[in-house]
């Protein structure tokens, strides 16, 4: 069976509103929290009418088995996917990723850089991406804005007092 692209349509918020909130893409997310519905509707018809956005459904026949979203920032496009939890673990990942910057080219003729960001612990994804050719950049590191609060008792006095 062929796998394909097509852009995302109205009849598919639901879908990709039950996927997004699959436990193991939350885990997998940089914003882990269960999203509600009325927070996705709104997220989904604005990205239905921002041009500098496309939201894909990756299809095998006439089976969708996953997204892809391309979010443009001048000549660089951001890249989020993920592959429905029963197809997971097949390489469809990958095939994903090729297909959706290819199309992503043709629908952004400007972009020169794709960048996808993926959790230390989320190797499927980065196994996906080092396999379409994509190379590790740079790290990013985290730290709860809790910790820094006046009460904080730190290894040193950063502010001369």
């Amino acid at each position: 069976m062929n796998t394909y692209l097509r852009m995302a349509e109205e009849t598919d918020m639901m879908l990709l509103f039950e996927w997004a909130n699959e436990m193991s893409v939350r885990q997998n997310s940089f914003t882990q929290n269960e999203i509600s519905y009325e927070e996705h509707k709104k997220w989904f018809q604005a990205l239905q009418q921002d041009p500098k956005r496309r939201q894909y459904i990756y299809m095998l026949g006439d089976e969708a088995i996953g997204q892809a979203r391309m979010e443009l920032d001048r000549e660089t496009a951001r890249i989020s996917y993920s592959i429905r939890k029963d197809r997971r673990g097949m390489g469809f990942g990958t095939l994903l990723l090729r297909e959706a910057c290819v199309k992503a080219k043709q629908d952004f003729p400007n972009i020169r850089t794709f960048v996808g960001e993926v959790k230390p612990d989320n190797k499927a994804s980065q196994r996906a991406f080092f396999s379409v050719g994509f190379q590790e950049r740079k790290y990013t590191y985290e730290a709860s804005a809790d910790q820094f609060d006046s009460n904080y008792v730190g290894g040193g006095n950063f502010f001369n007092q």
